[in-house]
């Protein structure tokens, strides 16, 4: 049974999303976010110490539910070669969205990481274990060919990853988001290739 505080908790972090998304990380206060939910900044205070532990819940919710729309994906699809095309796919989504709301602009990356660098190295390698096991299921069904399953995984994953974050702009996400089936072909030649 889910108690009073953590659903209050849940709430709050809703809200900040909210917030943060009309306004950007750097603007928001605490104060925004507690007219946002109707109560008195110091209420806020009650369920979060300060606006650093209100933005890694922010972050957290965001991963979880990357991470479980990524699972979700991969159950649905039959082949690894969708599977992984799907996990891309739910990855740019979240990643464009989850960068549009947290205002992740070059200013904002380093206090962003430097805040929630954990949960960031902790989803990585928890998607990097899904895409190993997505690989390795492909070189077992004789349909990826490949000779270093950890390094395929980390370029795949991580360089996945990568590609995205290091996008500045709504434009840049919007051109990606037209083009990901072909990225995505293009990565599945590469595994198919002898």
């Amino acid at each position: 049974m889910v108690d009073s505080r953590t659903e209050k908790r849940k709430q709050l972090v809703q809200v900040a999303q909210r917030v943060i998304q009309k306004q950007g990380i750097r603007k928001t206060t605490l104060e925004d976010i507690a007219r946002a939910a109707g109560m008195a900044t110091t209420s806020v205070y009650y369920y979060f110490k300060n606006k650093n532990k209100l933005l890694r819940a922010v972050v957290s919710a965001l991963i979880d539910s990357t991470l479980a729309n990524v699972e979700a994906a991969i159950f649905a699809c039959a082949g690894p070669e969708e599977k992984l095309i799907a996990s891309w796919k739910v990855i740019f989504m979240a990643i464009t969205d989850s960068a549009i709301l947290l205002d992740l602009g070059a200013n904002s990356k380093p206090e962003v990481v430097a805040l929630a660098g954990d949960l960031i190295r902790d989803f990585e390698a928890r998607y990097k274990k899904l895409i190993r096991n997505i690989i390795v299921e492909g070189v077992e069904r004789d349909l990826f060919h490949v000779e270093d399953i950890e390094l395929t995984v980390t370029l795949l994953s991580s360089g996945t990853i990568g590609l995205i974050t290091t996008i500045a702009g709504e434009v840049e996400y919007e051109l990606i988001g037209q083009h990901i089936d072909e990225l995505g072909e293009l990565l599945m030649n590469g595994l198919r290739q002898r």
